[in-house]
């Protein structure tokens, strides 16, 4: 079947490169003097900074790793550190459009969503950096190279935490692939966390215990479903604090602990099904990462990126094996324009109210909307990813791998 699929030309690259400085070009100013979606640029600017000096002060809200991303423009040029960063975001998004275009011919998709859901962060943000670590890995793992993929997954950990939850999935990959104990993955990806947070913890320990206890104590982002909820449920007080608008309600608590319990619940029946052979590997990697964003307590913008390619790469193979409704595209172009709504455009009518502790009605109804539709997304993504499990793969390296 594989002779079906089209050539990866090398018009493609190309066109993606153009595709993606066009959007960087569309992007950059209304970024910078409308919207004011660079602060964070600086943030990191200051980060490294810091970083450079001595005694060494590492980020309090990232692993301390991130440094390494934040110092890199300080060397290349620190009078130009804005331009430097984002033309390093670039260059990684227009790799990481390339190697999804690749594994299933969906790079054009994931360029769409991006600007569509992303324009305010794709550049502006290191998130990108992460995204293209875990593609990087789940290519590895489909040309059955368990050890890079724990490797890179690994990697990905020291620079924002969620690629751990990723990290079972290649254990049961390589069970499935082999049918024996999958001892390769499972002890590279054991000894690769525990070298992360042992190492991080030896370089930084007064840094990794106060960003343990930021994370912690932080309440629902207003973003978050969780945040939807406790509006729809209730009155909230909107404070800023932990670098983010977050929604206060009596409601929080019990919300945040059933959130936990869910994401726990629903990550171990995800396992589950893709070890018994009802995901494809794709698709697990888009759902867990689905469930993750949709059960944790903070939403940031960005946070779409982590599973816009895995959503491509699964949707997209599904779409070649005929086995899902060609309407699933357009719920995420939905669900894109609806982030790109809440943030910058919606951020920028609304700050003012949200700084004075009022989440106007029509940005919570776009924040809810989109949410409800990402929940629409997980139910409809498992009930044909799931049930056409045989027919859902990535087409272009497990053909080459086989």
């Amino acid at each position: 079947m594989w002779h079906k699929v089209r050539t990866w030309t090398a018009a493609r690259p190309a066109a993606l490169l153009v595709g993606t400085v066009l959007f960087l070009w569309a992007a950059y100013w209304p970024a910078r003097f409308v919207f004011h979606s660079i602060g964070d640029i600086y943030l990191y600017q200051s980060y490294a900074t810091l970083a450079l000096k001595r005694p060494i002060e590492l980020p309090r809200e990232y692993p301390p790793l991130t440094a390494v991303l934040f110092v890199l423009p300080q060397l290349l040029l620190p009078s130009s550190y804005l331009v430097v960063f984002t033309l390093l975001a670039a260059c990684v998004t227009w790799i990481t459009l390339l190697v999804v275009d690749r594994l299933c011919h969906g790079g054009w998709w994931l360029l769409l969503y991006c600007v569509l859901g992303a324009f305010g962060t794709l550049f502006f943000r290191y998130d990108i950096f992460v995204v293209l670590v875990t593609i990087l890995a789940f290519t590895a793992g489909v040309r059955r190279r368990w050890v890079l993929a724990q490797l890179l997954l690994a990697i990905g950990v020291a620079l924002k935490l969620y690629p751990a939850i990723l990290m079972p999935l290649v254990v049961l990959w390589q069970w499935r692939d082999e049918r024996r104990l999958p001892l390769v993955s499972a002890i590279t990806g054991t000894v690769s966390l525990l070298f992360v947070a042992g190492s991080t913890w030896l370089a930084a320990p007064t840094q990794s215990l106060e960003m343990l206890r930021y994370h912690g104590a932080r309440p629902l982002e207003f973003e978050s479903i969780g945040a939807s909820l406790a509006w729809l449920l209730g009155p909230v007080v909107i404070t800023w604090s932990f670098g983010s608008f977050n929604a206060l309600s009596p409601l929080g608590p019990a919300i945040i602990t059933g959130l936990t319990v869910l994401n726990v619940a629903l990550l171990l029946a995800l396992y589950l099904w893709f070890a018994l052979g009802r995901l494809s590997a794709g698709s697990a990697w888009a759902l867990a990462l689905l469930v993750t964003i949709a059960t944790s307590k903070v939403f940031s913008t960005q946070y779409i990126l982590w599973a816009l390619p895995f959503v491509v790469i699964a949707g997209e193979s599904a779409a070649a094996a005929a086995v899902r409704p060609s309407y699933y595209r357009w719920l995420w172009v939905l669900i894109s324009l609806c982030t790109g709504l809440i943030y910058p455009v919606g951020y920028m009518f609304a700050e003012r109210l949200l700084s004075g502790g009022h989440a106007p009605t029509w940005l919570m109804s776009v924040v809810t909307l989109r949410n409800a539709l990402w929940l629409a997304a997980c139910i409809l993504a498992l009930r044909y990813w799931a049930r056409h499990a045989g027919g859902v793969r990535v087409p272009r390296l497990e053909a080459e791998s086989a």
